[in-house]
């Protein structure tokens, strides 16, 4: 199973298999997303939001700035499977990084708005 990203205009959903690491930075996706070249800016990735939708109660995920073992910048664990969390930044961030370790979903989504 792989994890599945869907990108529509500034809008990426990742649908997480709990089994595979997920990046996205400016380096290494604009070959994969030339249309979002223009929202990486140096190195950084010009977020709006982020929001976490569970599959299932205690789906957990952590989302992580510069590398795969970065700082955390955006988790959750559900208390049921209606329990979504969304986080408004605005910000600009050094690439987005889940480790598979990081998640405990099969099922759940993750959406990211960029600016």
């Amino acid at each position: 199973m792989a994890n599945a990203t869907i990108i529509d205009g500034r809008t990426i959903q990742i649908t997480l298999d709990g089994s595979t690491d997920w990046a996205w930075n400016s380096s290494t996706e604009k070959g994969q997303a030339p249309e979002l070249n223009e929202l990486a800016i140096g190195n950084r990735l010009w977020v709006k939001s982020i929001s976490f939708r569970p599959g299932a109660t205690n789906d957990k995920i952590v989302v992580r700035e510069g590398s795969l073992t970065g700082a955390g910048m955006f988790s959750h664990i559900a208390a049921n499977v209606y329990d979504s969390k969304t986080q408004e930044y605005n910000a600009d961030f050094k690439g987005l990084y889940i480790a598979n370790a990081d998640v405990t979903s099969t099922t759940a989504t993750l959406h990211i708005i960029l600016m």
